[in-house]
């Protein structure tokens, strides 16, 4: 898999997720941005299997 691989990309992302104490919203707003794109990815693999919604974080966060 090559760097350019839209897996290696998200891999990579994940590896650079951080808590931004600047700004926390920052990275709960990263986080749904890279399960969006791995549930696009899965449904583009798997066309005919339903893939689940994102599940809501919200209610753990202050």
């Amino acid at each position: 898999m090559n760097d350019h691989h839209p897996l290696a990309e998200l891999a990579q992302r994940i590896g650079r997720l951080r808590p931004d104490w600047q700004n926390p919203e920052r990275f709960f707003e990263s986080r749904s941005e890279i399960a969006a794109e791995l549930r696009r990815l899965a449904r583009e693999q798997s066309p005919t299997r339903n893939i689940p919604q994102a599940r809501q974080f919200d209610q753990w966060r202050d």
